[in-house]
């Protein structure tokens, strides 16, 4: 277990648009500004980067990276959102031709646009197949941090928008290599996907339209063969889980997992403000805090919780 303190700022769900957003290239400068004043060691940015899964919005991430010296592997990890390869109607007249443009959408062009734009964040990464970017896997002393694809294809039933997570059996295989290598060894292991295992229970849905909005997300925001994943991640060591797509800021334990949802990094629920998830390793010791953007005084929540996995304990306390 690490002794040396090391610290992990969790963001996620950007969604950059010059075009249609300009105002959210404000709100990631103070997020990644914060990150710097608290001293993080390593950003893990879980997915939904851009808005449309256009280069334009990747190059704008990069610009960003870059503008904060944070271009480099040792210091940011990126995970692919489904927004990075189908992207999301804008307009209210795009919503019916949306599954559509999502059918003809390249998969793995989006995958390999998103690899080649941001690769200098994947140096230092061991991968399973050269040019394949997912699953990676980057270890810090006694910190490994593993990068996941949860995007599933398209599929007219299934996934019919986009929205909805999946981890290929080929990924599955390959993650497999990664998590039992020899060098993983006693390491305290992070994975990092944008899909959620478990989407927070909300107490003040009142409206119809709430409740409407509440099913169809549930239905269009699923993680597929979930079971499958967690068994893999539990029996290997997995302690952490780092996630999106559902824009909220949450933790919660799933299945012996320890889940952090920073979904909120941007578009935060009830017009709330920006938030993301800071994590101190000292130790046996993990500090989870609740890092506030904006606002006349930025604040800082600490949360106790305790997680047991398969192969070791680790508390999550204040510090």
């Amino acid at each position: 277990m690490t002794t040396k303190e090391y610290r992990i700022a969790h963001l996620s769900d950007l969604h950059l648009s010059a075009e249609y957003f300009p105002e959210r290239i404000h709100t990631v400068r103070l997020l990644f500004r914060r990150c710097q004043e608290l001293n993080v060691d390593h950003i893990v940015i879980t997915g939904d980067v851009t808005n449309q899964a256009r280069i334009e919005e990747l190059n704008l991430f990069r610009s960003l990276l870059q503008e904060h010296s944070l271009l480099d592997g040792r210091k940011v990890s990126v995970v692919i959102g489904n927004h990075d390869i189908f992207g999301g109607p804008y307009y209210a007249e795009d919503v019916l031709k949306f599954p559509s443009a999502c059918q003809s959408a390249d998969y793995d062009a989006k995958v390999n646009l998103f690899y080649t734009t941001l690769k200098e964040t994947f140096e230092g990464a061991t991968l399973v197949q050269p040019e394949q970017p997912f699953p990676f896997v980057k270890v810090f002393g006694e910190i490994a941090i593993v990068g996941i694809n949860s995007v599933a294809r398209w599929h007219g039933v299934k996934n019919p928008i986009g929205s909805n997570g999946k981890v290929e059996r080929k990924q599955i295989e390959s993650l497999k290599a990664l998590l039992l290598n020899a060098r993983m060894k006693n390491k305290l292991v992070i994975a990092a996907m944008h899909h959620h295992f478990q989407m927070k229970e909300e107490t003040d849905i009142q409206s119809k339209t709430k409740q409407l909005w509440r099913a169809f997300e549930s239905a269009t925001m699923k993680l597929h063969k979930k079971k499958k994943l967690i068994k893999l991640l539990l029996s290997s060591g997995v302690t952490t889980i780092l996630h999106g797509h559902v824009h909220r800021h949450d933790q919660y334990q799933y299945k012996g997992i320890r889940c952090f949802n920073s979904g909120e990094s941007m578009l935060a629920y009830n017009n709330a403000l920006p938030k993301f998830h800071l994590m101190i390793f000292r130790g046996a010791m993990v500090t989870s805090a609740t890092i506030l953007i904006g606002g006349k005084k930025e604040q800082r929540l600490e949360n106790i919780h305790e997680l047991t996995s398969t192969s070791q304990r680790i508390k999550y306390t204040l510090a």
